[in-house]
């Protein structure tokens, strides 16, 4: 089922670039339960190609991934010319200059607080309104 207005297209997803499944999986059903789309990607090769099929309104990057990392991917978003707002999401100790580096909103440190992080979604990737919302097949 997707959520969509009435006479518009569908809000842009958020993609969220995770390795650990437990955590993406967390997120996904958080952020679907909250009328987001949500696309995953499992590393930063992954994330790349699904920002070339469908640009995401908002990025949740975690750093450390396989293959190619979130400093990887920031810089081929950076050298596409593309600019989202991301919100970073990683275990490391500094978390703070991680984001920086990747010119991103916002981070948290795993553990992360999940209402804190879904309010921090919402203030860079507002929801349609409840009330004019339809569903769709």
């Amino acid at each position: 089922m997707q959520v969509q207005l009435r006479g518009t297209a569908p809000p842009a997803p958020i993609l969220l670039i995770e390795d650990e499944e437990g955590i993406q999986e967390l997120l996904r059903v958080l952020l679907g339960d909250e009328g987001y789309r949500v696309v995953t990607a499992r590393d930063g090769i992954e994330a790349l190609e699904k920002v070339d099929h469908e640009e995401p309104g908002l990025l949740i990057l975690n750093m450390q991934l396989p293959r190619s990392n979130g400093w990887d991917f920031a810089a081929a978003m950076r050298l596409r010319g593309k600019h989202i707002p991301t919100i970073v999401v990683t275990g490391r100790h500094d978390a703070r200059l991680c984001a920086e580096a990747v010119e991103a909103e916002s981070y948290f440190r795993k553990p992360f607080n999940c209402s804190a992080l879904l309010e921090e979604v919402r203030r860079l990737c507002p929801t349609p309104h409840a009330s004019e919302r339809i569903e769709t097949m």
